[in-house]
């Protein structure tokens, strides 16, 4: 009898690149475009500021840029529901075909 074949393992692509995605990417390139300036306005002023109020605003200008690039690593990580993910989209594909009808 012939050895069976061990299973494959499922490639998992990261997620395909649609109008919400586009739409998110969109604003985070807004909000780091928004960070940057702020920085860059503050910059020449940053002796005048009282020490602990500038590493308060500089604290809170690292903390924005990693929370932008936070959620846009969470935009491209594979889904950790593929089976859920496809069941909303089949039910999406449903109702889609029956406003047509």
């Amino acid at each position: 009898m012939p050895k069976s074949k061990p299973p494959r393992s499922r490639y998992r692509p990261l997620r395909h690149v649609n109008k919400v995605t586009d739409r998110a990417m969109t604003i985070y390139d807004k909000l780091e475009e928004v960070t940057e300036k702020l920085h860059r306005q503050i910059a020449p002023f940053l002796d005048q500021i009282p020490a602990r109020e500038r590493t308060l605003m500089l604290t809170l200008l690292a903390d924005n840029r990693a929370q932008i690039a936070g959620g846009r690593a969470d935009i491209f990580q594979p889904s950790a529901t593929p089976v859920l993910d496809e069941i909303l989209r089949q039910d999406a594909e449903r109702q889609r075909a029956a406003a047509k009808r």
